[in-house]
């Protein structure tokens, strides 16, 4: 279970990166206040909304000094984000263009489509496994 919210974790990280040009891994970028702050907000929003790591554990990316700094900072910029969702063309249109390079994420017929084809797999390695015992 961890191991796929870290994979979602990553991909989150790298969409950014790819829609803004900030690494949020490494603040300190040559990138303006802005556009860095604006990538915090969109990773704060779509952590806590695409996958089930609480606060603390998204916060820890920054590498503060305690769970509760971490919390709180991620509580931040998620309420800044959402505001400025409401507020701000230019911070709506970059969480949109982060959104559209994670269509799998929040496309349900796509998962369904990941699940159907995982179950297939099972199914096939169960029958093959079955064979081998079967002969052995």
């Amino acid at each position: 279970k961890k191991i796929a919210m870290i994979n979602d974790i990553v991909i989150i990280i790298h969409t950014i990166k790819k829609v803004t040009g900030v690494d949020i891994k490494q603040i300190e970028s040559s990138k303006s206040k802005t556009e860095i702050a604006d990538a915090i907000r969109i990773y704060c929003l779509l952590a806590t909304t695409l996958t089930h790591y609480n606060y603390s554990d998204i916060g820890s990316l920054f590498k503060r000094s305690g769970t509760a700094q971490n919390h709180s900072m991620v509580v931040y910029h998620k309420k800044k984000g959402l505001f400025f969702l409401e507020k701000e063309i230019r911070f709506k249109n970059i969480y949109n263009k982060c959104m559209k390079e994670l269509p799998y994420l929040n496309d349900e017929n796509e998962c369904v489509n990941k699940i159907k084809y995982h179950k297939n797999k099972v199914k096939k390695y169960t029958s093959i496994l079955q064979k081998l015992s079967n002969n052995g």
